[in-house]
């Protein structure tokens, strides 16, 4: 069996579903993700990183989560002592993003749709993985989904 996040073998092809990138790559990978969503962006981060892409303004930029994208993004319970992160998350929830908080977490988390999942340990490692398996994202959508039914909403959000 082939587990989607193995490196393959000696000799042995790649599995075309998932690519290594560097880790400084996250950001620009993730910002294309988004941009490219129909219906679900979700993100796990144990820290707030920064804005997201700003929301789909009629003109088609490519940087841009469309307006019809459900934005639901998971933090770490530790940046509720953070007051400006907690400001710029409030500012988040102005335009649409549902925020909730969790126990601490091991890694970032991105997940367009059904159709990618972008996976990046938590320091010292840093490995970025993106990962485009059906089951595997299924998988990954499914422990969100009930990391985000038990985890709590932002306080002051309108959600």
């Amino acid at each position: 069996m082939n587990v989607p996040w193995t490196v393959p073998e000696p000799g042995q092809p790649a599995d075309p579903n998932v690519t290594f990138l560097d880790p400084d790559q996250l950001t620009a990978v993730s910002h294309s993700l988004a941009a490219a969503s129909r219906s679900d962006w979700m993100t796990m981060d144990e820290r707030v990183l920064g804005q997201l892409p700003p929301r789909g303004n009629g003109t088609g930029d490519p940087a841009s989560i469309p307006r019809e994208v459900r934005v639901r993004s998971l933090y770490d319970m530790t940046c509720m002592k953070d007051s400006a992160a907690m400001d710029q998350l409030l500012s988040c929830t102005r335009t649409g993003q549902e925020i909730r908080f969790t126990e601490p977490g091991a890694m970032t988390l991105r997940i367009a749709d059904r159709d990618a999942l972008l996976i990046q340990a938590s320091p010292p490692e840093r490995t970025t993985v993106l990962i485009r398996d059906p089951q595997t994202v299924t998988f990954w959508r499914t422990i969100f989904d009930v990391m985000w039914s038990h985890a709590m909403p932002l306080p002051g959000s309108p959600s």
